[in-house]
């Protein structure tokens, strides 16, 4: 199982958070692109991953998921072809399909509505897999027309992309473009532009393994990942967690650290291989390192 860490916004220190991940032995360091969720400052995308992959020199980075509802797809695969080349081919592009209605309001976006989303994302995916293969892409779709002969660095290496992929019109249409596939399990506790972590929580381990499956059969050589909230530490800071999860598929997340590494590496065996870990209460990467890496 590899480890990723995600930096959560309302961080006060990004570059001091990423040496503490590198010095724990965290495979890479994933990056939101969200404006302001919940008020809280949210580090640029582009900008933020410079900083990242000038502060680091072992990490991998990772965009965990650059918002196709504001992002041309073509700015996307520009922007990760040059990431991967000033970074020494340590990035990893992840696109998403965009899930947040506050983002699209604050940028002045339409928020649309999901079958639109989805299948502006489809198109997204196939014009961004193939710029950053091939710097080059010829497309006429529904939303998008794009003729480009010539993009970006030229790179030994081109960034591999990652998708997130819940429904099963989106696993079975956009993951066979993908060279990584994250699955949300939990897809449609988004699908009204907010997230519900309670929701999210309630479901039950069949069903992350039921769309591992189909994402395996939508894409066979595509490794899979599983984004996570969890909450490690003592009873007195992970209490409020352990109510929220309940006696969900998640419930294992939050509680003492050993309790959150040992569910963790159990998503192995629904054929998830690598877990991008995001802290639902402060200080949970620190508190859970020293299990799943000493």
């Amino acid at each position: 199982m590899e480890y990723v860490a995600a930096l959560m916004p309302g961080e006060s220190e990004p570059l001091g958070w990423l040496r503490r991940r590198e010095d724990e032995g965290w495979l890479g360091v994933s990056l939101g692109d969200h404006v302001a969720p919940g008020g809280r400052s949210f580090p640029h995308l582009w900008v933020g991953l410079t900083q990242m992959a000038a502060a680091s020199t072992s990490l991998r980075l990772m965009s965990g998921f650059a918002n196709n509802l504001y992002r041309s797809p073509v700015e996307f695969a520009h922007a990760a072809r040059t990431l991967q080349a000033a970074s020494g081919g340590r990035f990893e592009a992840g696109l998403g399909a965009g899930w947040a209605a506050k983002d699209c309001e604050v940028n002045g976006e339409r928020f649309p509505a999901p079958p639109e989303r989805a299948r502006r994302y489809r198109e997204a995916v196939e014009i961004a897999g193939e710029i950053l293969r091939h710097g080059r892409c010829s497309f006429q779709g529904e939303y998008y027309r794009v003729e480009i002969d010539d993009i970006g660095a030229e790179v030994p290496q081109p960034p591999p992309l990652t998708v997130a992929v819940g429904g099963p019109w989106v696993i079975d249409h956009v993951a066979p473009f993908a060279d990584r596939v994250e699955v949300v399990p939990f897809a449609h506790v988004l699908r009204n532009g907010e997230a519900d972590l309670a929701a999210w929580s309630s479901g039950s381990p069949h069903d992350i393994a039921r769309a591992v499956a189909r994402a395996r059969r939508a894409n066979p050589d595509a490794p899979i990942s599983l984004g996570v909230f969890v909450a490690a530490g003592g009873p007195e800071r992970t209490a409020r967690a352990v109510e929220l999860f309940g006696h969900g598929w998640a419930r294992g997340l939050a509680g003492e650290p050993r309790q959150v590494a040992d569910t963790l590496l159990g998503y192995e065996q629904l054929g998830v291989e690598r877990c991008t870990i995001c802290e639902l209460t402060p200080h949970s990467l620190d508190e859970l390192a020293p299990s799943l890496f000493g």
